[in-house]
């Protein structure tokens, strides 16, 4: 594999040639905010547009870049991605290690190398979309390392970080984030936050019933259990509709568009780029908290794993030594 690739000339801008192109990209961009469509399929073509015009003084390097990008967009169509708000860090990520046939038609797996071009590709792609105003979170592609072995596992917030999060979620008023949050502490997984209905809350017992392989009731904190209630309270919902997500959204969407509102949440609160933070930080916080009060097993149930060594790796805990 080559070398990766320079991210681009320090401003990123076009010149001559390139603007006219640029500007029909822009235009179409436009349009597409203006009419509310945030699919996939539409941005392509503009994204692809916008690309060549961005890197049209280097035609080497817009060729690749075009290769890589097109290649992107259809994995992730493949992969369940419909809406440019289903682009998230954890796809992104799969694409750039993923198996890819050679010339004799083997797939092979992606050396790091690759995995760095495919994340330089990303990242021109998303900040493409974002310089053109489209719903994406640029930082998906470009706060973590390509390298598998250098990649920081999802860790529990320290207790400043988890009041920043929870201080900026409430701060919100009763938008969708504040009770994601709280689900989120109440160690549910995206995707079954995604499957949650008004059903599953029992507010007088102040417990949630989270589905799937691992069903079981976990207990809603104290300020999770308020924030809740307001939102029932102040939205309607028949007692089997899901509360997070669009009830026509598959499940793989539905989880996505969970895990993009989280990170927006813990962007949002200021913690961006810190390594290990990300959407799966809020389970495993109030998981550690459990450890500590009740044990490793109690922290198993409540996230729903079967592996104590899986659970005492992702809270930072020793266990064959009793300690953290």
């Amino acid at each position: 594999d080559a070398a990766a690739l320079p991210l681009n000339d320090s401003s990123g801008v076009p010149s001559g040639d390139d603007v006219p192109a640029l500007a029909r990209a822009s235009l179409l961009a436009l349009a597409a905010i203006m009419s509310g469509d945030e699919s996939i399929e539409t941005w392509t073509p503009i994204l692809l547009a916008a690309l060549e015009a961005r890197y049209g003084s280097k035609p080497a390097t817009a060729r690749k870049v075009f290769a890589e990008a097109n290649r992107l967009l259809r994995y992730l169509r493949a992969r369940g991605a419909v809406t440019l708000t289903d682009i998230v860090e954890d796809l992104i990520t799969e694409w750039c290690w993923a198996a890819r046939p050679d010339r004799t038609g083997r797939h092979r797996s992606a050396s790091p190398a690759t995995a760095r071009n495919r994340r330089w590709a990303a990242r021109a792609v998303l900040e493409t979309a974002a310089m053109l105003g489209a719903p994406v979170d640029a930082a998906s592609a470009g706060e973590h390392s390509a390298d598998r072995g250098q990649q920081v596992s999802a860790r529990p917030l320290t207790p400043d970080e988890e009041h920043a999060v929870r201080t900026h979620a409430e701060s919100t008023a009763l938008t969708l984030r504040v009770p994601l949050a709280a689900f989120a502490f109440a160690g549910g997984t995206a995707r079954e936050i995604a499957a949650l209905t008004a059903a599953d809350i029992d507010l007088n017992a102040g417990t949630i019933r989270l589905g799937g392989d691992s069903a079981r009731t976990n207990a809603l904190d104290d300020w999770s259990c308020r924030i809740v209630g307001m939102y029932l309270r102040n939205a309607r919902f028949s007692p089997h509709d899901p509360l997070c997500v669009n009830e026509r959204l598959s499940p793989v969407r539905a989880a996505h568009s969970v895990t993009v509102r989280l990170r927006r949440v813990i962007v949002d609160a200021g913690l961006r780029g810190r390594p290990g933070v990300v959407a799966g930080s809020l389970r495993l916080t109030a998981a550690r908290r459990i450890l500590g009060e009740s044990g490793l097993e109690a922290a198993a149930r409540f996230l729903g794993s079967r592996s104590l060594n899986g659970v005492a790796e992702a809270l930072e805990y020793d266990w064959r030594d009793g300690h953290g």
